[in-house]
């Protein structure tokens, strides 16, 4: 049987001698002693050793547990501490470089041969596990379905390539975190953020699918609706160690995908208007607060004074603000038509501020006013709502900008009415835009604006040609 060659290192000379004997009598073949680390490196580039025996703390610049860090990466040689004594920095850093086994200074021949014993025998233990790891880290790299595997508390220790395509962020960056960061996913339709599905399967210990309708969303913000499962990993007693996520894209219709985003950007909607109105209110009491505080102000100061200008300025636009925000509460709560009879021209006036803010600044707005677009009767609340939603669908048509044009007029609709109306006058608010089909059919009205014009009296045309000019017309009961 062939005898294990062991290079000690040692910068005592008498204790160097003095464990080279005791190899010697174990039946070990010393191929040499260092008294530095550039001596043992040298030195184990020459002779090739099964072990190295490293006095942690060596004189020189470069100290024991370099010189360790160095043979176990470079050549793959393990490494059994000697040490009397070290601090803690010492002790954690010898800890990172991955040892063999440690033997106490004073030592005996027992002790030293039990720590020899168990690093030849461990040694190649590890290198066969690291070699299968390197081994199963190819072979997922490979597959085709991206792959997420973790420890048992949930924390990722691997991604291949197509795990790091589909959520965005590179297996270097993840290692190390918990999955719910990495993994995350929300609801196809509802939009709803979905729970970690790896916590369920590491408590419970079996496989779970991860449904059909959900969408994982990468680090840019790009979606994906996927298709997969989450199994438990177990160690050779049966134990629960990790978990792994394996999934891919979905195989959709278009339709679905269509469907699923439709009622997507539906919810997202009505999530944002319930996020607005508590905007909003925030917002009024604040603005209603500054303007309060600044007519106290304002009486304060004699007339001429440039601080009475300033704070009646303040005044002015604390108002203009409450107005906003009291047309924002009213365009976001949902009540029964109140229907009134109101200039259209007063209304798109009013209404401007917040076309502006619902059309972007990629988009140019240019509004032209009939003179003669007359009254009409309706809900000034429920009208709002149908233009904003309107100018709101215009902007996602329009993802690189575009001009939106909104006219006013007042027409008398005869023979063969279009939209199954009535024949009689009508207000009429139309709306064009230059821009593709935006979330669901931009070119056709959602049926919450047509049911709510249709409450009014009137009702809504569309006229598209795909790809270059969608329009609206919105027809209103018209007062003389």
């Amino acid at each position: 049987m062939k005898q294990p060659k062991i290079l000690v290192v040692e910068d005592e000379g008498v204790v160097a001698a003095d464990i080279e004997e005791s190899l010697s009598k174990m039946g070990y073949a010393v191929v040499g002693s260092a008294a530095s680390a550039v001596s043992a490196i040298r030195k184990a580039v020459e002779t090739e050793p099964d072990l190295v025996l490293m006095d942690i703390k060596l004189k020189g610049p470069v100290d024991g547990v370099d010189a360790a860090g160095e043979l176990h990466e470079r050549l793959g040689i393990p490494v059994v501490y000697l040490t009397a004594h070290a601090d803690g920095e010492i002790l954690d850093r010898a800890k990172k470089s991955s040892p063999s086994g440690y033997v106490l200074k004073p030592f005996d021949e027992r002790s030293l041969r039990s720590a020899v014993e168990i690093a030849l025998h461990k040694h190649p233990q590890e290198q066969k596990l690291i070699e299968n790891e390197k081994r199963l880290v190819m072979a997922l790299r490979s597959v085709v379905e991206a792959v997420i595997l973790t420890d048992r508390a949930g924390i990722v220790t691997l991604m291949n390539r197509a795990a790091e395509n589909l959520t965005g962020r590179r297996q270097s960056e993840t290692v190390g975190r918990p999955v719910k960061d990495v993994f995350t996913s929300i609801h196809a339709t509802r939009g709803s953020l979905m729970s970690d599905p790896v916590a369920r399967v590491l408590r419970e210990g079996a496989g779970a699918g991860l449904g059909d309708k959900r969408v994982v969303v990468g680090r840019d913000g790009s979606e994906t609706w996927i298709q997969g499962s989450v199994v438990p990993l177990r160690d050779e007693e049966g134990q629960v160690v990790g978990a792994a996520i394996v999934f891919r894209p979905a195989d959709v219709s278009s339709d679905e995908v269509r469907d699923a985003a439709r009622s997507l950007h539906s919810s997202r909607l009505e999530t944002l208007g319930r996020l607005a109105a508590g905007v909003a209110e925030d917002f009024a009491r604040t603005l209603k607060s500054i303007g309060d505080s600044s007519r106290a102000l304002f009486h304060r100061f004699p007339a001429g004074d440039p601080g009475r200008r300033d704070l009646e300025k303040l005044v002015a636009s604390a108002e203009r603000g409450l107005q906003l925000s009291d047309r924002l509460l009213s365009y976001t709560r949902r009540r029964l038509p109140r229907p009134v009879t109101f200039a259209i021209n007063d209304l798109m006036r009013n209404l401007a501020p917040l076309i502006e803010c619902a059309a972007g600044e990629n988009v140019e707005t240019l509004t032209q006013l009939g003179p003669d677009a007359g009254n009409a009767t309706a809900d000034p609340g429920h009208v709002e709502h149908v233009i904003l939603s309107l100018v709101a669908a215009a902007r996602e048509a329009m993802p690189d900008g575009g001009k939106l044009s909104i006219e006013t007029a007042c027409v008398e609709l005869s023979e063969d009415p279009p939209g199954g109306l009535p024949a009689g006058w009508y207000a009429l608010v139309s709306l064009s835009h230059t821009g593709s089909d935006g979330p669901g059919d931009a070119r056709r009205p959602p049926e919450q604006i047509v049911e709510l014009l249709r409450l009014a009296g009137g009702g809504i045309v569309s006229h598209a040609e795909p790809g270059r000019v969608t329009a609206f017309e919105i027809f209103l009961p018209s007062v003389a």
